[in-house]
C-alpha cells in the first residue's frame, strides 16, 4: 500500500514538471510572435517614413524645376513682347503668313540670344541663376547636373526646346531625388491672319476714351477718335492731318468745343455732333466736315471752311446718308426736334465766317 502511494506521488511530480515545460514553451512562442509582429510594425513605420521623405525630396526637386520654368517664362514673355513689337513695326510690309513667320523668328532669336553660349547650347549657369528658394547651400538644395555637351537648344515646330535638364535635389535628411526632362517654350498663339481690326487700329494716330482734352500744341497724323463724350479743347493748338493719300476720319463722339484755341484740319473728314467756338478758330483747309447739329460761333470766333460742309440735322438727310436707322430718326425727331435740325449760329460779337472755299454745302433743318 505504501509502495502505491509513493508511485502516485512521483507521477504527480512528473506531471507538474511537464505542465511547467509546456507553459514555458507556449510563452516562448508567443513572445517570438509578438517580437516578429512588433518588428514588422516598426519596419513598416520606417518604410512609410522613408517613403514620405523620398516623396518630399521629389517634390522639392519638382519645386526647383518649377523655379527654372518660372525664370524661363519671364524670358519667354520678354521675347514675345519684342517679337510682337517688331512684327507690328513691319506690319504694312508683311503679308499674313510672313507676319507669323517674322513673329516666330524674332521670338526664337531673342531666346537664343538670351539663353545660349557660343557653341549653340543653352547656358546652364542661367538656369542655375533661376534657383532662389531651392538654391544649393551647405549640402542642401538643388543642383543642375546637365553636362555642357548635353545642354541642347533645339528649335521645333512647337517652339524652343531645352533638352536634358537634369535636376538633383538633396534635402536636410540627405535624401536625394533627381528629375531629368525637356522644357519646351512654345510659340505664343498669336494669329495675324485676317486681322482686319488690327489693320484699322494701326491707321489711328490718336484714340481717346471719354474725351479729348489737349494742352499746348498737338499734331496728329492719321485717323483719330476724340472720345465718346466729345472734345473740350482749352488754350491749345491742334493740327489734324491726313496720312498721305489714305482716307482719314476724325470722329468726336459728342460736341467739339474750343475755348481760346485753334483747330486746323487738312485733307480729312471731321465728324462731330456740334462745333462750338468761343474765342477760338476752326480752319478746314480742305476735306469735309460732317456736323450732326450746329456750328456755333461765339465771341471773337473765326472759321474758314474749304471743301465740303455737310450738316445733316434734317432726319431725312440722315436717312439718305445711311447714318442711322430710320426708326431711330423718327422717334428722335419726335422727342427732340431741335437736335435734328442743323444750323449755323452766330451768338457772339466780333465773329467771322469764311465759306468762300466751299465747293459743297448742305444744311438740313
Amino acid at each position: 500500500m505504501k509502495l502505491l502511494e509513493r508511485l502516485h506521488q512521483q507521477l504527480n511530480k512528473r506531471e507538474k514538471g511537464s505542465s511547467l515545460v509546456t507553459v514555458l514553451l507556449v510563452s516562448s512562442i508567443v513572445a517570438i510572435l509578438v517580437t516578429v509582429v512588433l518588428a514588422i510594425v516598426i519596419l513598416n513605420v520606417y518604410m512609410k517614413r522613408a517613403d514620405m521623405l523620398g516623396q518630399t525630396a521629389f517634390y522639392d526637386a519638382e519645386s526647383a524645376l518649377e523655379e527654372i520654368r518660372a525664370g524661363l517664362a519671364l524670358d519667354e514673355s520678354k521675347a514675345t513682347t519684342e517679337a510682337y513689337l517688331d512684327t507690328l513695326s513691319n506690319y504694312a510690309n508683311l503679308d499674313d503668313e510672313k507676319k507669323t513667320e517674322n513673329f516666330d523668328d524674332i521670338f526664337e532669336k531673342n531666346l537664343r540670344n538670351k539663353l545660349t553660349i557660343e557653341n549653340g547650347n543653352y547656358n546652364i549657369s542661367i538656369l542655375e541663376g533661376y534657383l532662389k528658394e531651392t538654391k544649393y547651400n551647405n549640402g542642401v538644395g538643388a543642383q543642375i547636373l546637365t553636362s555642357a555637351d548635353d545642354a541642347h537648344f533645339n528649335v521645333t515646330k512647337e517652339g524652343v526646346k531645352l533638352t536634358n535638364v537634369h535636376v538633383k535635389y538633396t534635402d536636410a535628411n540627405n535624401y536625394v531625388s533627381e528629375i531629368k526632362t525637356d522644357i519646351v517654350l512654345e510659340y505664343p498663339p498669336v494669329n495675324f491672319q485676317n486681322a482686319s481690326s488690327i489693320d484699322n487700329i494701326l491707321t489711328y494716330g490718336l484714340i481717346a476714351n471719354d474725351s479729348f482734352k489737349p494742352s499746348g500744341t498737338v499734331n496728329v497724323v492719321g485717323n483719330a477718335y476724340l472720345g465718346g463724350k466729345g472734345s473740350d479743347i482749352n488754350n491749345a493748338n491742334v493740327n489734324l492731318k491726313a496720312n498721305g493719300t489714305q482716307e482719314t476720319n476724325v470722329i468726336s463722339g459728342g460736341n467739339l468745343k474750343l475755348t481760346g484755341s485753334k483747330l486746323d484740319t487738312q485733307d480729312l473728314a471731321l465728324w462731330s455732333d456740334s462745333i462750338v467756338l468761343d474765342k477760338s478758330t476752326y480752319n478746314m483747309n480742305s476735306g469735309s466736315s460732317y456736323i450732326k447739329n450746329d456750328l456755333v460761333l461765339g465771341n471773337n470766333a473765326r472759321s474758314t471752311l474749304k471743301g465740303k460742309l455737310i450738316m445733316f440735322g434734317n432726319p431725312w438727310v440722315a436717312i439718305s446718308e445711311q447714318m442711322i436707322d430710320a426708326s431711330e430718326v423718327r422717334q428722335g425727331a419726335k422727342d427732340d426736334m431741335p437736335s435734328y435740325s442743323s444750323s449755323i449760329l452766330v451768338t457772339g460779337s466780333n465773329a467771322g465766317l469764311d465759306m468762300s472755299g466751299l465747293n459743297t454745302m448742305v444744311i438740313g433743318g
